[in-house]
């Protein structure tokens, strides 16, 4: 314990006076990579990687979507923050809106070698961590199942702690080459010839139990095929980690965007109703007041002075929603349409999507509660059972009586 507070304590000196060092970064060095970076740049542009990513996969081209969809949203996000917390918009800010105008397709293939990069490294890590500690306490296990006070208490205290002792230190590492080659009897004669001329307490059968201590230990401790196997595996498996988290943020962002339209549907039903509004000022205001899908309303806008219709369409296939398509396919009918008209069916069309939404949770609720009664029904029969066990022995007591 006193060694442990002198480590502790030193290290937080070490901490305190490392507070106190700064070191001046040169001009040369702001502007040149580590070896780190330029190793990691050598290793994205290695033939065998550019060979193995293939950006037609359509598994991968899932990956870069939602990649890319994060990627957006997450701009999009930091772009008003800024906008939010800053007293003064200077130029950063502005190219910081203008970098999620358009997605840069050039960087589809540097985001596959990215992720395939991180897979493989989360493989190597978790199978080095999961070696480690398994050899860790495989060691652990055998110095404490080969300690004096456990052989004491797995002889039944045939052999005495001072006796175990001195037979540990005695045979010391000379029992794995006969474990390893399987000849406990060539390991008892060497245990035993040492009790013999030291002529200590431990009879055959006490030597008998020390060789099967000794096998038993080391085969627990051993890292065996079986172990390897489960370790690679689990290995393999961590690496879904990557994809596990892509889904999460893509899912997370889904419902941040999902839940915005939902308050810029009803703006634009307010702006709908007002006459002097055509669709390019109606999608100005919904773009004000957007974060999420402020990069889609963005580029229809750019387009929009140039073909109208064309720049609509193709913002009904950038957002994977079909509520947010029929939001925009409404709009493109106000182009030829009475704007009246098109209000009616946006209201019609929202009251028959939440009636829609209450009708899915009603069953998802009904589902739920059918489920619980299922699970809750063993503990029902047990609560019944236990009730009625003591009435059902009164009566076969009176019976037998």
């Amino acid at each position: 314990m006193i060694k442990a507070s002198i480590i502790f304590l030193g290290i937080g000196m070490l901490l305190i006076l490392s507070s106190f060092i700064s070191i001046k970064r040169t001009k040369k060095t702001n502007y040149t990579k580590s070896k780190a970076n330029k190793y990691f740049e050598r290793l994205k542009n290695t033939k065998v990687l550019n060979l193995i990513i293939k950006e037609d996969d359509d598994s991968n081209k899932k990956v870069l979507g939602k990649v890319e969809f994060i990627y957006q949203c997450k701009q999009a996000e930091n772009a008003h923050r800024s906008v939010m917390y800053s007293n003064k918009i200077n130029d950063s800010i502005n190219k910081k809106n203008e970098s999620i105008n358009e997605p840069n397709k050039n960087i589809s293939k540097e985001l596959l070698k990215n992720i395939f990069i991180s897979q493989v490294g989360i493989f190597i890590a978790t199978l080095v961590i999961s070696l480690t500690i398994k050899i860790a306490f495989g060691n652990m296990s055998l110095k404490e199942s080969l300690s004096a006070v456990n052989i004491n208490k797995t002889t039944n205290y045939a052999i005495s702690i001072n006796t175990a002792e001195n037979i540990i230190n005695y045979v010391g590492d000379e029992y794995i080459p006969y474990i390893k080659s399987k000849d406990k009897n060539g390991l008892k004669e060497y245990i035993y010839t040492y009790v013999q001329e030291n002529k200590l307490d431990v009879d055959q059968e006490g030597v008998y139990q020390l060789v099967d201590i000794y096998e038993t230990s080391y085969n627990n401790s051993f890292l065996h095929f079986k172990d390897v196997l489960l370790i690679v595996l689990v290995s393999m498996f961590s690496t879904f980690l990557v994809n596990f988290f892509i889904n999460i943020r893509h899912k997370i962002y889904n419902l941040k965007l999902l839940s915005e339209f939902k308050s810029l549907e009803l703006l634009a039903l307010l702006h709908m109703n007002r006459g002097e509004l055509n669709v390019y000022e109606i999608l100005t205001e919904l773009n004000r007041y957007s974060i999420y899908l402020k990069p889609y309303l963005r580029r229809c806008l750019n387009r929009y002075n140039t073909n109208p219709q064309l720049a609509l369409d193709k913002l009904i296939k950038e957002v994977n929603d079909e509520s947010f398509k029929n939001f925009i396919t409404i709009l493109k009918s106000c182009l030829d349409k009475s704007k009246n008209i098109n209000s009616d069916i946006l209201k019609l069309q929202r009251k028959l999507r939440y009636m829609n939404d209450d009708l899915e949770n009603n069953n998802s609720v009904k589902f739920k509660e059918l489920w619980l009664t299922i699970a809750q029904f063993p503990l029902i029969m047990s609560f019944i059972v236990n009730l009625l066990l003591p009435f059902m022995s009164q009566i076969n007591i009176n019976m037998t009586m």
